[in-house]
């Protein structure tokens, strides 16, 4: 028997001690085959208000959260089926005024109790059927004989009683862990949630480990989350883990933009995976899959929010982000095209179009992953690095000038360079940059020009 949840025992307990009292009242005023027997009542009387006051007290006790210990549980059982017993004893004869008692409490035991924990009942019930029909005169082969047809019918009703009870309680378990994560995953729209949705699907599962891979058309397969189950500590308090060799199952949540997700279930044996019907298994996937489909979503749309259409780069508030993220230390340079507007004039919108191409193509080649790239608007681009250092921005405008310098456009460009000041706001340093870029304009173009420092000359 395991430790007894508190989940529901008092009332059952108290339900035992309750009908065994009632029984007790009842038997005397219905109609018997015997006189009845006082000197049974008193232990009877006394071993059900010990029982009631064992509930009583331990009622107090599971506020703090622990649950019911065995021998108590077995205790309480023991009591409440003896008490019985001295009911039967005192009402007598063989007519079973005492046996419905047992019965209830065998059903209130079963209802609330594991397996192994009813299957005591039955024997506890069935032994005191016996012993109460013994003492209260019955011969010993009748006693027999009624003990057995109790134990036959007994073991029927607690069976389906069992059986019906716990499979409610697994479907209100199944039913809360579903809905948990359903919850859970409604909150979450990147994949960075997996980690914390796939306990959840664990405990709609059963328990076992997952984990989340991400498989491409031409690179392994990735892990991207995974759930395993917590370490247990044995008796010597050290941590051992609990997972066995079991059995592994791969389940496709779902495929977008030419990647494929699969859950790989860790099962711990056969049959905790016959345990699981393929139904649940399917919700899990299905939840997943409405995680993963979001976040892909969320990903395209922040892309196209943050990416100009034309050269792939991106836009303003890309900027802004990067910025707002890494302004602390950084140097920015605004960049822009000389006489555009006479090149497109001259050459058209589609050769203009190409040649802004072709210029991000060139600001990218020379940066680092961590450096951000955005087109501004029109022939306007701007650059940010991820270091405060003005001089490595100006070796970068000239490698990008002598590459740019073989374009078949032949357009130059000039540059504003400035780099973050202490306490110097995303607004301010791109001000002094585009200052910089126009006193480039203004000097003759086809040139970078650093942006003043406040206060210096």
């Amino acid at each position: 028997m395991q430790e007894q949840d508190n989940f529901g025992l008092y009332a059952p307990a108290a339900g035992r001690v309750a009908a065994a009292v009632g029984a007790s009242l009842l038997a005397l005023v219905l109609p018997r085959t015997s006189s009845v027997k006082w000197w049974a009542l008193a232990p009877a009387l006394a071993l059900l208000a010990l029982a009631g006051a064992v509930a009583m007290w331990r009622e107090r006790r599971t506020r703090d959260g622990r649950s019911w210990p065995v021998p108590l549980f077995v205790g309480h059982v023991v009591l409440a089926n003896t008490g019985a017993g001295f009911v039967g004893v005192a009402v007598g004869g063989t007519e079973g005024n005492q046996r419905f008692v047992l019965m209830a409490i065998l059903v209130l035991t079963a209802s609330s109790a594991d397996g192994a924990a009813a299957v005591f009942g039955w024997v506890v019930a069935t032994f005191t059927v016996y012993w109460s029909a013994v003492l209260g005169g019955t011969p010993a082969n009748v006693a027999v004989t009624v003990s057995a047809m109790f134990a036959v019918s007994a073991a029927a009703i607690g069976a389906i009683v069992h059986s019906v009870l716990t499979n409610q309680r697994a479907q209100a378990r199944l039913a809360s862990a579903t809905a948990a994560l359903a919850s859970s995953i409604a909150c979450g729209d990147t994949l960075e949630d997996l980690p914390d949705v796939l306990p959840l699907a664990s405990d709609v599962l059963g328990g076992p480990p997952l984990r989340v891979l991400s498989i491409g058309a031409e690179r392994p397969p990735v892990e991207i989350a995974a759930f395993d189950r917590p370490l247990a500590t044995n008796a010597r308090g050290r941590s051992r883990h609990i997972r066995e060799a079991g059995i592994e199952e791969q389940v496709l949540i779902t495929t977008s933009h030419g990647e494929a997700y699969v859950l790989v279930v860790n099962w711990p044996s056969g049959a905790a995976r016959r345990a699981v019907p393929p139904r649940t298994v399917g919700v899990v996937r299905d939840l997943l899959s409405h995680l993963v489909e979001r976040s892909k979503r969320i990903t395209v749309l922040e892309h196209h929010t943050m990416t100009d259409p034309l050269t792939g780069l991106g836009n303003r508030r890309a900027l802004a982000d990067w910025m707002q993220r890494r302004s602390a230390e950084a140097t920015v340079v605004i960049l822009d095209l000389d006489h555009f507007k006479r090149f497109n004039d001259s050459r058209g919108h589609l050769e203009g179009d190409a040649l802004l191409r072709r210029f991000a193509r060139v600001l990218q080649a020379y940066l680092r992953e961590e450096d951000c790239a955005v087109r501004l608007g029109g022939e306007e681009f701007c650059i940010a690095l991820d270091r405060a250092d003005e001089l490595v921005a100006e070796r970068y405008t000239q490698r990008v000038r002598a590459s740019f310098a073989l374009d078949p456009g032949r357009v130059t460009f000039s540059a504003g360079v400035a780099g973050v000041l202490n306490l110097e706001t995303v607004e301010d340093v791109l001000t002094r940059a585009d200052q910089a870029l126009y006193e480039a304009k203004r000097s003759g173009r086809d040139r970078t020009v650093r942006a003043l420092v406040p206060g210096r000359q």
